[in-house]
């Protein structure tokens, strides 16, 4: 019988479903919350990226500044770590947003129009 590989857990608690971005600063994965079993986004720091202090105080900024923004149009963070299991890289976990990427979206349609924009 073949054995499943259980899939890797960051910080005890949100094991790493897959991933789903990938930018300049790091990688983005979809995760799961090992206590509610909810879904989140986890966005964790690239280790080039982890070396250069500006790019943490930036990373630390992005964590603390939703919290300071109450609407909903500004994605919720509702965790902020180092994980140990990732070299000690830290993270942010945010809730995961349903809808297309932005960039894909005005490749496909151009210009938007003021109003919906």
């Amino acid at each position: 019988m073949e054995q499943r590989q259980q899939k890797p857990v960051v910080a005890g608690r949100y094991r790493l479903l897959e991933e789903i971005g990938r930018g300049n600063m790091g990688k983005v994965f979809r995760v799961e919350h090992l206590a509610t079993g909810e879904t989140f986004a986890l966005k964790v720091l690239g280790s080039h990226a982890g070396a250069d202090a500006a790019v943490i105080e930036r990373f630390k900024r992005e964590a603390r500044t939703p919290a300071l923004i109450k609407s909903d149009n500004v994605v919720k963070v509702i965790d902020a770590d180092v994980a140990p299991e990732l070299g000690g890289a830290p993270f942010l976990v945010m809730e995961l947003l349903d809808g297309v990427d932005l960039e894909q979206y005005l490749t496909h349609l151009g210009k938007l129009p003021p109003l919906e924009v």
